[in-house]
């Protein structure tokens, strides 16, 4: 049940933006906007459909093109998924340049392209960046995770030490999200920081108990100090919640720092 509920949300969340306004507009822009938010589920042939003839009556109506979008980025039809995103982001750059930011890193792993976008938005909106499609990160998160992918560590902890101060100090009333102190353990792992990594990751914990992916980061650093029992304790506990479900499998692609049931059973099998 876990696993269908997961998928729902996806399918429904999935680059989404908020939805427009129709009483902002005028004449054939306000009919565009009233058939686009009458439109069945997205992804059907007769919302794309109803998609082309709202983009008809108004070509300058941002939400048409990037709903549009959407369907050809699922199916893996990222030439088409580009021709309309960049004419949403073209007429309404400040609601669809974090979007396709954020698809560029998370279906594409063009780091460099998603920081273009991240950055050009940052300065557009005086800092403020917002959330990813699935509404599972700051887009600071992906901001930083993008520098590391691009070989600058450095940067990228910069990025995410001021992201969790904020966080600490509650500047904005909000939490870290679901998955933060995953990647930050990761980010630094990667840069040789066990003790630290291992902070991070405890962190992690607290926030989402059942991840294995957290469990399976920390037994390879106490397996790394040669911490034998603690490595195999946190590698049962890992592989436990991925037999029940709690895992990061996305339909559409990998995950940034997912750990699979094979990577647990390898290194269950290779403790000493």
């Amino acid at each position: 049940m876990k696993t269908i509920a997961t998928l729902i949300m996806l399918f429904s969340t999935i680059a989404s933006v908020g939805q427009p306004n129709c009483f902002v507009y005028e004449g054939d822009c306000k009919k565009a906007c009233e058939l686009f938010l009458n439109t069945p589920y997205q992804g059907k042939w007769e919302s794309q459909k109803l998609y082309d003839s709202a983009i008809a009556l108004c070509p300058d109506f941002s939400f048409a093109h990037h709903e549009r979008s959407v369907a050809f980025l699922k199916n893996g039809e990222f030439t088409q998924w580009r021709e309309y995103m960049d004419q949403a982001v073209e007429l309404n750059p400040k609601t669809f340049l974090g979007n396709r930011g954020w698809c560029r890193f998370k279906f594409l792993h063009d780091y460099k392209g998603a920081l273009e976008d991240l950055n050009a938005l940052q300065k557009l909106n005086k800092g403020f960046l917002g959330w990813s499609g699935d509404g599972d990160y700051d887009l600071r998160v992906v901001m930083a995770l993008c520098y590391r992918e691009l070989g600058d560590i450095k940067h990228a902890l910069t990025l995410f030490d001021e992201y969790f101060l904020e966080k600490e100090n509650q500047a904005n009333g909000l939490s870290a999200g679901s998955f933060d102190y995953l990647h930050y353990g990761v980010t630094r792992l990667k840069n040789g920081e066990r003790e630290q990594a291992l902070a991070a990751l405890k962190q992690q914990v607290k926030i989402y108990k059942q991840l294995p992916d957290t469990y399976y980061y920390i037994a390879m650093i106490h397996k790394d100090q040669g911490n034998t029992d603690l490595a195999t304790e946190n590698l049962l506990l890992a592989n436990k919640f991925m037999q029940e479900g709690y895992s990061r499998k996305d339909p559409y692609c990998e995950a940034l720092d997912e750990v699979y049931p094979t990577d647990i059973r390898k290194a269950m099998a290779h403790k000493e």
